[in-house]
């Protein structure tokens, strides 16, 4: 008799800032999801089905959850907060740091939004434990904050870890047809793609606030034969913002739209002709009409 297959829904979850999306990329073997040093990265979920033999999970990498401050930050708390709901597993993604009251803050929010689910615990970047005996130290700290189903050291920089915390995944999964074919990808919406590769290379290239108050508005999308042909608008909050964004003579608009153009051919596989465009509309962040105009909205 044929092993039956399993499969389920699973959110990761977590405060922001512990590679949630690189644990993400590294189980889909590709980038499904935009990754930077700076804490709030992702701004909406991203979804992504990984099949390895008898099991398929159905995941989604959600925005860390921290003190909402904004009206946008708002929108992501709620996002996440849905993300936990109806799902069949949560990895909860922490740090070699320990246990910190945003942390436990996260955990709060499982206890009154996903009773019943099972929550595996996620301790990455362990490869910054120079020994053994410290990662099972900090497993102990966690164990008494939350009834986990397992915690699973990993590295989702170097891979340790990683085909164990999917032996757990898998037996955690319903027994369940899947839901997307073994050889199959989940279809992407490009166009947002597009924004979060754009939004990745301001992360990474610019600087102090600015990267945090820009969002990144595809304005147009047309694919031809042989390229496709992008226009996206940056917005931004402040005048001053503005010429920040573009650079003295231009050399950062530059610079971010060559980083896009090349990470956007490789993942689309044609040739990228990239126009960008940097706006201003004041305090976007705690405007409904702008979120909502801007995408943010479920």
């Amino acid at each position: 008799m044929p092993e039956p297959t399993r499969c389920g829904y699973v959110s990761i979850v977590g405060k922001p800032n512990v590679g949630k999306s690189t644990l993400l990329n590294a189980f889909a073997g590709r980038k499904v999801s935009i990754v930077s040093e700076k804490p709030g990265t992702t701004r909406h979920r991203i979804h992504a089905a990984i099949t390895r033999g008898q099991a398929q999970a159905l995941f989604t990498d959600t925005p860390g959850l921290f003190k909402p401050r904004r009206t946008l930050d708002r929108f992501m708390e709620q996002m996440v907060l849905r993300s936990v709901e109806g799902v069949d597993l949560l990895l909860l993604v922490a740090d070699e740091g320990g246990p910190r009251d945003m942390d436990r803050q996260v955990l709060s929010a499982l206890r009154s939004r996903s009773a019943g689910v099972p929550v595996l615990l996620v301790l990455n970047r362990m490869d910054l434990c120079s020994r053994g005996a410290e990662v099972t130290k900090l497993a102990e700290t966690w164990r008494p904050l939350y009834s986990f189903r397992g915690v699973i050291p990993v590295s989702a920089k170097t891979g340790k870890g990683l085909p164990l915390l999917w032996e757990a995944i898998a037996a955690a999964l319903p027994e369940a047809p899947f839901e997307v074919g073994a050889d199959e990808e989940m279809a992407p919406d490009n166009r947002r793609w597009a924004s979060d590769l754009i939004r990745e290379k301001v992360l990474h290239l610019a600087h102090q606030e600015v990267p945090h108050s820009v969002a990144v508005v595809v304005s147009g999308f047309e694919e031809e034969p042989k390229m496709y042909r992008i226009a996206a608008d940056l917005i931004v909050e402040r005048d001053s913002q503005k010429p920040i964004l573009i650079g003295a003579g231009g050399s950062m608009i530059r610079a971010i739209g060559t980083a896009a153009r090349e990470d956007l051919e490789s993942q689309l596989g044609k040739k990228v002709f990239l126009e960008l465009f940097v706006k201003v509309r004041a305090g976007w962040r705690d405007d409904p009409s702008r979120l909502a105009e801007y995408g943010y909205e479920d």
